[in-house]
Parts: C-alpha cells; sequence; structure tokens
C-alpha cells in the first residue's frame, strides 16, 4: 500500500497532484503511519560490479530473485542453487539510490517529521557499497542528500511550526565509533566531550 502511494509523489516527495501545502502535510503524515512505525525494516542492495572486478571478469555472488528475495550466484555457475535469503526489500544492481531511498529511508522521514527517532543503518564490508548509497555520486545523490532535501521541502511547506533538527552522522569501524559531522570526535570522546 505504501508503495502504490508513494507512486503519486515526484523525487523530491511532492505530489504531483497539484495539492495545497495543508493537503500535501496531510498526505506526508498519511505516509508515515502507513509505513508501520513499530518494525525494524531491513532492505538489501546487491551493488554492480566495480571497474577492476569487471576487468578481472569476476561474476555477482549474488542475485534479485524478485522483489523480496537474493540468492547465491557462484553455485548457479556449477549446477547448483544457491542458498536464498528473504528481505522486506532487495534492490539489485539496476536499481538506482533514489529507489532505495524511496522505499526504505522516505518512510522513515515521514515519521521523524511526525516526532519519531528515526535511523538508517548502514551494514556491510568494506567495498560493499554502503557510502555509494548514503553519499551517492554528482550523477546520482545518496539517500543522505534526498533524506536532508525531503525534511527541508517539509518544513518550507508546512506554516505555523517550529521545527528542531538534529541530525548524527557516524561511522563504526573497527570497534570505534567516528563523528563524520566532526571528526575530531572520536570513540568516547563522541557523547562526553565538550
Amino acid at each position: 500500500m505504501l508503495a502504490a502511494r508513494l507512486a503519486n509523489l515526484n523525487a523530491s516527495g511532492v505530489p504531483t497532484t497539484g495539492k495545497s501545502r495543508w493537503n500535501k502535510l496531510k498526505e506526508f503524515k498519511k505516509l508515515a503511519i502507513e509505513a508501520d512505525s513499530d518494525k525494524v525494516v531491513v532492505g538489501v542492495r546487491v551493488r554492480p560490479l566495480n571497474k577492476i572486478e569487471l576487468e578481472e571478469k569476476n561474476k555477482e555472488a549474488f542475485k534479485k530473485v524478485g522483489k523480496q528475495m537474493i540468492r547465491e550466484h557462484h553455485h548457479e555457475t556449477q549446477g547448483l542453487q544457491g542458498r536464498e535469503y528473504v528481505y522486506d526489500h532487495v534492490f539489485g544492481p539496476k536499481n538506482s539510490t533514489l529507489d532505495v531511498y524511496t522505499k526504505v529511508a522516505k518512510p522513515l522521514i515521514m515519521q521523524a517529521m511526525n516526532g519519531y527517532n528515526s535511523t538508517v543503518f548502514a551494514y556491510g564490508q568494506t567495498s560493499s557499497g554502503k557510502t555509494h548509497t548514503l553519499m551517492g555520486t554528482p550523477d546520482e545523490l545518496g539517500i543522505t542528500i534526498h533524506a536532508i532535501n525531503e525534511v527541508f521541502d517539509m518544513i518550507k511547506s508546512t506554516d505555523n511550526t517550529e521545527f528542531l533538527v538534529r541530525i548524527s552522522y557516524l561511522e563504526i569501524y573497527n570497534e570505534e565509533i567516528k563523528d563524520l559531522l566532526d571528526p575530531a570526535k572520536v570513540g568516547s570522546c563522541l557523547f562526553s566531550c565538550v
């Protein structure tokens, strides 16, 4: 139901039906309620092979099978079917970052704008595509940029309401927490240093 409702929004989240500011805000609130606010949603993105992997003629390790399943791909070349894994959302190499944002992160933005704490947690090994998905490229904006644009578009379209916006952008690497918005803060200093 949420995906069908999102189809009526343009890339910046503004309804394409020419609704007034008030109706737009009501639409955003409805999307947040429909987002099923009380559960963890897991989305997996199978990134395309990078330049080096293509030059080495590597094969993709996983293949998207439907909207919610991936399968180990390397076994299929040996005539075996690989293990299958099911998630809430699966994005293949041809899916854009906007696709990932719309299905996974946008409902969280709607919830945050209605006063709920929300978190996007990107997890994966080195070179798995976390930074690409979160930050994007000059040609394809990342989830973070889409989210920031969405928040400020909603603030601009809301009259007579005061907003306090706080954002954290943290990295956990080798069991050390880094604040990517203030690289001087590291580890335990992140939460206790003034």
